[in-house]
């Protein structure tokens, strides 16, 4: 029995031990969960000091200017950038290309889209509304609809066909060289804005009321006399040339940019048959060299530019010309 008993006790000291071993098993496993959870509360604790790091360092940076790091005083409307005073202003736009106008037309996402963006917005939308309704009025996007003349510029255009043969051609309103012409007529006498170009001087003058009649030599020498002093010193070589040394050349119209050609005028006669049966483009202009600088233009053919004598009548006008003669034709007949 004894050792049966030993037996029966040795087995039960096995069973006594193999039932405190859980008990063991599960003590390691709170103290292995315990030291877990203290490692992770360590790491939170640093990461969230990392954070708070991290926040207090971009809180750093963005009252700081980006230019001279001193504190910052202005935000950039387009790109956010800090600055301080109106140097570093004009240094970060200068270094980035920046602007500084706001990107009205910039993606915001909804859940910071606020009322004020919506104003933005709506005023925005309005804004290229009314661009877009003054763009398709202004007669400068309608290339194809031929503007109309005035009743003036279309009496001179006649004027000057009818008595020299001149094609006169106007050019939009818009353009400089149209709003320059003064050109009108008084009492059947037409005067004309004139263009003077000196090429040895660089000098460009423009003179208003020339009478048609008026000699080209005397338009000329009226033309230097003119000038100021500086002004004679820059075109001392036309100012000291003799009258017979100076000649006046017109561009031909129509002709391609890399082969333009000059018509000579003849000094000793009239602007107004000088002008006769030549193309012009709002109002003449003339250009004034020394002979010995002739050369440096490519005259035309003289022959060919008188060609122009006859021409037929301009298409604009055409029309009033034939309804002119059959009004002389009923006049003959009564």
């Amino acid at each position: 029995m004894a050792e049966i008993g030993g037996i029966i006790m040795a087995n039960g000291d096995d069973a006594a031990m193999k039932l405190e071993q859980p008990c063991d098993n599960a003590t390691h496993e709170n103290s292995a969960a315990a030291l877990v959870s203290t490692e992770m509360l360590q790491e939170d604790t640093a990461v969230g000091r990392e954070e708070v790091l991290r926040s207090d360092r971009t809180l750093y940076c963005i009252n700081k200017c980006a230019v001279c790091h001193k504190e910052a005083r202005y935000c950039c409307p387009k790109c956010a950038l800090r600055t301080c005073s109106l140097n570093c202003v004009r240094a970060h736009k200068a270094q980035t290309g920046c602007n500084g106008i706001r990107d009205r037309a910039a993606f915001i996402p909804m859940n910071k889209f606020t009322d004020l963006n919506l104003l933005s917005d709506y005023r925005f939308l309005e804004e290229s509304a009314r661009t877009i309704d003054n763009a398709m009025r202004n007669p400068m996007v309608k290339p194809h609809q031929r503007e109309k003349l005035s009743q003036n510029l279309c009496n001179i255009q006649k004027f000057v066909w009818r008595r020299t043969r001149i094609s006169l051609h106007f050019l939009p309103q818009m353009f400089t060289r149209h709003k320059l012409n003064r050109t009108s007529i008084k009492r059947s006498i037409l005067y004309w804005t004139l263009e003077l170009h000196a090429p040895q001087g660089q000098l460009i003058v423009i003179k208003h009321d020339i009478a048609s009649s008026r000699m080209l030599k005397d338009i000329i020498t009226q033309f230097l006399e003119d000038l100021s002093v500086a002004e004679k010193e820059r075109a001392s070589g036309l100012v000291n040339a003799s009258t017979c040394d100076i000649c006046v050349l017109m561009k031909v119209l129509g002709r391609p940019v890399n082969d333009e050609r000059y018509i000579e005028l003849n000094i000793d006669i009239s602007l107004e048959e000088n002008l006769q049966g030549k193309r012009l483009l709002e109002f003449p202009t003339l250009i004034i060299v020394t002979s010995d600088h002739r050369g440096a233009f490519q005259l035309d053919d003289m022959k060919r530019a008188d060609r122009a004598k006859q021409t037929e009548l301009p298409s604009f006008f055409r029309e009033d010309e034939e309804s002119d003669n059959d009004d002389q034709e009923h006049m003959e007949c009564l």
